[in-house]
C-alpha cells in the first residue's frame, strides 16, 4: 500500500489520512470476526445479539470490499504504473474514499465501532455462558422406540461376544484394541434418535443381566473432566450404593487423581456398561482421560459413545460405529401419525392424512423432527394450518428448546468460523440438489476464505478438506444415485443462518427484498431475463450463480456478462 501511495501527487491531498483508516480498519478486522463467532452462540436465544450480528457481518463485508477493491487498485498500478489511464482510475477510486471530506473507510469503521460496541454490550451479559443451556440426557426410557430392533440386536450379539473379541486381532469390524474396552460409537445427525437408541440398550433386561454395573453419562457440549469423572462415580454409586457403602463419592472431592482412583475402583474386577451420550469434545488425550481409569474392569466390559461428529468415533472408537440414519418410510409414517393425529384415526381426517404424508416425506426420517411437527399439527387440526405448515420451511416454524431445529443448531455452533461461512454457501442450491466441489470452492474462493497461498496452490485441496468436514459432522449424505447432497434439515438449517447473506431464486417470481446486503445469488436459466431489472440491484455481490434443472452452469453471452461485471464490481 505503500508504494500506491507514493505514487499519488497532491491532487488527492488525504492520500495518507486514507491510508491510515486502511490500516485499522485491516487491523480492526480480527477483532470482528472473533466477536462473531462468538455472537453465534446467542444469535438463536436473543433477538438483539441477532439484530446487531446482522449489522456487524454487513459492515465487516463492506470493509473487505474496500480493502480488496484498495488492493486491486494497488496491484494494478504496480503492474502498469506507468500508464496515466490507469493511474487516473486509481485517482478516481481515492477521491471517491474521501470525497467531501467523509471517507467511505470511516463511515465503515464508524459503523464496526459501535455496532461492536452494542454486540459486546449485548454479549457481556451472558458472562461466560457459551449461549446454550445444555441438555442433559438420562437413563430413563422416555419414550417408545420405533424401527431400530436390527441395530440393539448388534449392540446385544456385541455384548455376547466382546469377551472373544477383545482378544481377537482378525475381526474385520475391529479397529483397534484399549485393554479390555469394546468402544463403540453411534454416530448420526441430531435429532435422529442416537440417544433413544442407548436408552433403550441400557435398560433391556438382557443388558441388565449381562452387566454387573451400569453407568450413564450425558457428556454434552460443555466437556469438564473432573466433572464427568465424578458423575461416572455417582452414577455407579446408584446401582451399588446398597451393597456397598463405603464406595460412596465424598462430596468435598475434587482432585481428578483421586477422582480416577476411586472411578477405577468402582469398576475393577466388574463386568460394565458406560454410556457416554452426546459427545461433542474432539480432543483425544481428553476423551482417553476420560475413559483411562475404566481400563480395570472385566473383559466384555462395553462403553457406548453417542455423537454428532465423525471425528469423535474415530478417535474413541475401538469397533466400526453404528451409523444411524433416518427412519424407513413404512416405520416413519407410523411415528408421524402417532405424533400427528395422536389417538384419533388418520383415516377420519382423509385430507389431512394426505398433507400429512407429504409433511413426513421431507423430514428425511427424523424422528425428533416427527415429534416437533406432529405436536404443532395435533395442535390444530385445520387444512389451512397443515398446509402452511406443508408449504413453509423448518426455519419459518416457531420451536421451543430441544426440537428438531435448536438440537440442529448445536452441530452449527461448533463448527470454526471458516466452516460456518461455507455452510451457508450451501443455501445457494435447492434441496435434493447435487453438491459438486467445482461449484462450491470458487464460491468459498469469492468470499475470502482461502488465503493467497490457499488461493494459487491449495485451493482444491482445502475445499476438499472443507467438504470433506461437513461429511464428518453427518451434514452431507450420500444419495441412492451415489451423489452427494446437504441433508434436508440442515438445508433448512443452513437457509436460517443464511438469510441475509445468501439468497436462491427458486419460484418464478423475484421475491428477494435485501438488495443491499445479499452477497451471494443463484437463480435459474428461466430467470436470466432478471439480470436487467433485479440482479443488477445487488450492487454487493460476491458471486452469481446461474443453475438449471439439469445440474451444469448456465452460459451467458458475453454482453450479458459485460453488463453483470459493470454493474457489480465485486463478482
Amino acid at each position: 500500500m505503500e508504494f500506491l501511495l507514493s505514487k499519488l501527487d497532491t491532487r488527492v491531498t488525504s492520500a495518507k489520512e486514507v491510508k491510515n483508516d486502511l490500516d485499522r480498519l485491516i487491523n480492526t478486522l480480527p477483532r470482528v470476526n472473533i466477536l462473531m463467532d462468538k455472537a453465534e452462540w446467542w444469535r438463536f436465544n436473543d433477538q438483539h445479539v441477532a439484530h446487531f450480528l446482522k449489522q456487524l457481518r454487513d459492515a465487516a463485508y463492506d470493509a473487505e470490499d474496500v480493502i480488496a477493491e484498495f488492493k486491486y487498485y494497488e496491484l494494478q498500478q504496480q503492474i502498469e504504473g506507468k500508464a496515466n489511464r490507469r493511474l487516473l482510475s486509481l485517482l478516481t477510486f481515492i477521491k471517491d474514499l474521501v470525497s467531501n471530506s467523509t471517507s467511505k473507510v470511516k463511515d465503515i469503521q464508524g459503523r464496526l465501532d459501535f455496532v461492536t460496541a452494542e454486540l459486546e454490550r449485548a454479549t457481556d451479559l451472558f458472562g461466560s455462558s457459551n449461549g446454550s443451556t445444555p441438555h442433559e440426557t438420562t437413563s430413563f426410557v422416555t419414550e417408545s422406540m420405533l424401527g431400530r430392533e436390527k441395530e440393539v440386536e448388534v449392540v446385544l450379539q456385541l455384548m455376547q461376544e466382546s469377551g472373544d473379541l477383545a482378544g481377537s486381532s482378525n475381526s474385520a469390524k475391529r479397529r483397534k484394541t484399549a485393554g479390555n474396552l469394546l468402544i463403540l460409537p453411534i454416530v448420526g445427525i441430531g435429532g435422529v434418535g442416537k440417544t433413544t437408541l442407548a436408552q433403550q440398550i441400557y435398560n433391556n433386561e438382557r443388558v441388565k443381566n449381562h452387566f454387573d454395573l451400569r453407568i450413564w453419562v450425558c457428556v454434552s457440549d460443555r466437556f469438564d473432566l473432573k466433572k464427568k469423572t465424578k458423575e461416572m462415580i455417582e452414577s455407579a454409586n446408584r446401582e451399588l450404593r446398597n451393597k456397598e457403602s463405603e464406595f460412596d463419592i465424598n462430596d468435598n472431592l475434587t482432585n481428578l487423581d483421586s477422582l480416577q482412583h476411586t472411578l477405577k475402583g468402582k469398576v475393577q474386577s466388574r463386568r460394565y456398561l458406560v454410556v457416554l451420550d452426546d459427545v461433542w469434545h474432539e480432543n483425544s488425550r481428553d476423551l482417553e482421560s476420560l475413559y483411562n481409569p475404566l481400563r480395570s474392569g472385566l473383559r466384555g466390559s462395553m462403553i457406548l459413545v453417542t455423537t454428532c461428529l465423525s471425528k469423535v468415533a474415530e478417535i474413541v472408537g475401538t469397533h466400526d460405529p453404528i451409523e444411524l440414519g433416518g427412519l424407513p418410510d413404512n416405520i416413519y409414517w407410523d411415528l408421524f401419525k402417532k405424533c400427528a393425529f395422536g389417538s384419533l384415526d388418520p383415516s377420519s381426517f382423509p385430507e389431512l392424512e394426505d398433507i400429512g404424508l407429504k409433511i413426513a416425506v421431507k423430514l428425511e426420517g427424523s424422528p425428533l423432527a416427527a415429534k416437533t411437527l406432529g405436536g404443532i399439527l395435533r395442535a390444530n387440526m385445520t387444512t389451512r394450518q397443515w398446509t402452511n405448515i406443508l408449504n413453509s420451511e423448518l426455519w419459518q416454524i416457531e420451536q421451543a428448546d430441544g426440537d428438531i431445529l435448536p438440537a440442529l443448531r448445536v452441530s452449527y455452533r461448533y463448527l470454526p468460523l471458516h466452516l460456518k461461512q461455507c455452510f451457508s454457501i450451501f443455501s445457494l442450491f435447492p434441496k435434493y440438489y447435487p453438491l459438486y466441489l467445482n461449484f462450491l470452492s470458487p464460491i468459498w474462493l469469492a468470499d475470502g476464505l482461502f488465503s493467497r497461498e490457499e488461493r494459487i496452490f491449495l485451493e482444491e485441496e482445502k475445499g476438499h478438506w472443507y467438504f470433506q468436514e461437513f461429511k464428518n459432522r453427518s451434514f452431507i449424505v450420500r444419495g441412492e444415485d451415489n451423489n452427494t447432497y446437504l441433508h434436508d434439515l440442515m438445508h433448512d438449517l443452513a437457509k436460517s443462518v443464511s438469510l441475509d447473506i445468501c439468497y436462491c431464486q427458486e419460484e418464478d417470481e423475484w421475491s428477494l427484498q435485501n438488495h443491499d446486503t445479499v452477497r451471494h445469488l443463484s437463480v435459474y436459466r428461466k430467470q436470466i431475463e432478471l439480470i436487467d431489472n433485479e440482479i443488477s440491484k445487488c450492487k454487493k455481490l460476491r458471486s452469481l450463480l446461474f443453475i438449471d434443472g439439469l445440474n451444469y452452469e448456465t452460459k451467458l453471452d458475453s454482453s450479458s456478462l459485460r453488463y453483470l461485471f459493470n454493474e457489480l464490481p465485486y463478482l
